[in-house]
This record gives C-alpha cells, sequence and structure tokens, in this order.
C-alpha cells in the first residue's frame, strides 16, 4: 500500500509545480514565460527584454519621471537589481530597487519614490498590431527628508 501511494508522489510533485508555474506566469503577471517553465513561450511578447522599469520623483505634488542612465558604472547595483525586479517583480525586490534610488544623491529633495514595473502587450487592430505597456507591479514610498 505505501510502496503503492510513494510511486504516485514524482505525479503529483510535478502536476503541482506546473500549475504553479502556469499560475505565476498567465493569471499572476509577475513571472516572465521565459523565466516561469516555458508556457507561452513563443506565443508571447513577454520577455524579459520588453519589461521596463520606470522610476518617479515627486517635488511639490508634481510627479516626474527620474532620468537614469543604466549603462554606467554607478548604477550598476540598480541595474542588477531592477533587472531581478522586472523578472519576478515582488513587494521586496521593488523596496530595494526604491532603496537604491533612495540612495543616488538628486539635485532635487524629492519627498516620494515611485517604482514601475511594466509589460509589452499587443493587440490586433485591423491588420496591423498595436503595441501598449501594461503596469503589473508598482510601489511608492514616502522619502524621509
Amino acid at each position: 500500500m505505501l510502496r503503492k501511494l510513494f510511486s504516485y508522489l514524482p505525479a503529483i510533485l510535478l502536476i503541482g509545480i506546473a500549475s504553479s508555474q502556469l499560475y505565476l506566469t498567465q493569471f499572476e503577471g509577475q513571472l516572465t514565460p521565459d523565466k516561469g517553465g516555458g508556457f507561452g513561450l513563443f506565443s508571447t511578447v513577454d520577455r524579459l527584454a520588453l519589461r521596463t522599469v520606470r522610476l518617479y520623483g515627486t517635488v511639490d505634488g508634481s510627479e516626474e519621471h527620474l532620468p537614469i542612465n543604466m549603462k554606467s558604472e554607478e548604477s550598476r547595483p540598480l541595474r542588477r537589481l531592477s533587472v531581478a525586479a522586472k523578472a519576478l517583480p515582488t513587494a521586496d525586490r521593488l523596496q530595494k530597487v526604491i532603496s537604491e534610488v533612495k540612495a543616488t544623491r538628486w539635485p532635487k529633495n524629492y519627498e516620494s519614490f515611485r517604482v514601475e514595473i511594466r509589460k509589452c502587450v499587443t493587440e490586433k487592430s485591423g491588420p496591423s498590431l498595436k503595441v501598449s505597456y501594461q503596469t503589473i507591479a508598482e510601489l511608492s514610498v514616502e522619502n524621509e527628508l
């Protein structure tokens, strides 16, 4: 009896893992299909390279996009954290990105910071495709001045 039960264990584990990967890639929208087990790998444009990290700062109630040169040597830690946040945008990873942004010297004293992860989506619009970006995760944090 116990031996027969153990023979079903690999199949049960595989079904459980596949189900969780399918949920994270298709319904939760956090994992990209190429990072999450391949479900929809060749049928979607949701790739890590097509996800964007947008950073904003608020001054006097007005939000502005923060211009960061991600190719510079000074932004290497932020670039590494941003890639991890794009691949799986959890609250902890977004918090680490904002912490790195807050540690950067800015010419203005920002009241708050916001990080936003967006993915590329396409829609058929007549004979052509319409490309837009959809926000899949964001986090705002007040700055301690």
